[in-house]
């Protein structure tokens, strides 16, 4: 049952646990690496970035679920973006020349044009990403968390015994 605990986990994150902007900036973070191609050392890197910085990880992990799918629809419009940056710029072909002569920069897979045009769209909606996120973790936690709290079907969780269980066990509840 660990998506029981999951879902327990998230809830909580959003009731009472991180700032909205940690959750904004996991949200954001676990954006970038939703999107681009996994398996490349640019993925990495915003993983690293993800657990060296004050995100929530459980946000970033959701994100990277949901805009894996989202990345996945988007790639046909993306790879063209990335196939224009790589090849129709002729000015940037001196950079990504210095790039790839870098030793470790051919690991990230930027000259991949659905690598590059993920990035870049990522790059682009890291901060509407963000402010978005963080806005709307402010106005939930404004408006419908007592709204929520107060629901027949929350009640019925808090008074099941799974909940009692985990809440023992966790040491603290959803609310």
């Amino acid at each position: 049952m660990p998506w029981f605990n999951y879902i327990f986990k998230l809830i909580k994150v959003l009731n009472q646990d991180a700032t909205p902007a940690q959750i904004a900036g996991g949200v954001a973070l676990g954006a970038m690496v939703g999107l681009i191609p996994k398996l490349n050392l640019l993925a990495l890197a915003i993983c690293v970035v993800i657990l060296l910085v004050r995100v929530n990880i459980s946000m970033a992990m959701l994100a990277t679920v949901i805009f894996a799918i989202v990345g996945a629809l988007t790639d046909p419009v993306v790879e063209k973006l990335g196939y224009y940056l790589l090849t129709d710029i002729p000015s940037l072909a001196g950079f990504y020349t210095s790039l790839y002569n870098i030793p470790i920069v051919p690991w990230t897979n930027f000259n991949n044009s659905l690598v590059l045009g993920n990035f870049v769209v990522g790059i682009f909606a890291l901060a509407p990403i963000f402010i978005v996120t963080r806005v709307g973790v402010i106005q939930y936690r404004k408006h419908l968390l007592e709204k929520i709290r107060k629901w027949k079907v929350m009640q019925m969780i808090k008074a099941s015994k799974i909940y009692q269980l985990y809440d023992q066990f966790r040491g603290g509840g959803i609310d």
